[in-house]
């Protein structure tokens, strides 16, 4: 999934090495088999839109798994937003295009190509600041079954095949 990017740095991923996917590669999301994933992974969008409208790091703990690193990234971040008093709104992904990789009872690993929509951090006085725009990113996304489906680990990948 990609990220927020951290305060000290409001470059996006583009800027920091991740691998891009031009928008005219990207297809429709297919929601035959890989539908249930689409499901998962809206959901726990969802919740981290949530988590980071609300400022709670707490309800990080809902979307990752326990010692994700990103959860650990994510958990960071939010934090120095909170500290600069500021209020981050929109870290809300649209995921176009989906592949199982591999499937386990309690485990799975998806390829997926997601655009983090327009996010807007909003000060106490009100004023409001638009981060930098994403493009579709291709991630492999490792999720594990620990009350729920949680993110384990997000690679970010130039194979979008």
């Amino acid at each position: 999934m990609t990220q927020v990017a951290p305060v000290a740095d409001a470059t996006t991923a583009a800027d920091a090495g991740v691998e891009r996917v031009r928008a005219e590669d990207v297809s429709r999301p297919r929601r035959d088999r890989a539908g249930r994933w689409y499901t998962v992974l809206a959901h726990l969008d969802a919740v981290r839109e949530r988590a980071w409208r609300q400022g709670s790091t707490a309800a990080l703990d809902r979307v990752y798994a326990e010692g994700s690193p990103e959860h650990v990234w994510d958990r960071r971040n939010l934090r120095a937003y909170l500290a600069r008093g500021l209020r981050v709104e929109g870290v809300s992904l649209t995921v176009r295009r989906l592949t199982i990789v591999e499937a386990h009872a309690d485990r799975v690993r998806l390829r997926v190509v997601d655009e983090l929509g327009p996010v807007e951090a909003t000060t106490a006085d009100g004023r409001a600041r638009t981060l930098p725009k994403d493009r579709p990113t291709c991630h492999l996304i490792d999720l594990e079954r620990e009350s729920g489906w949680r993110i384990a680990r997000i690679v970010a990948t130039p194979v979008c095949g």
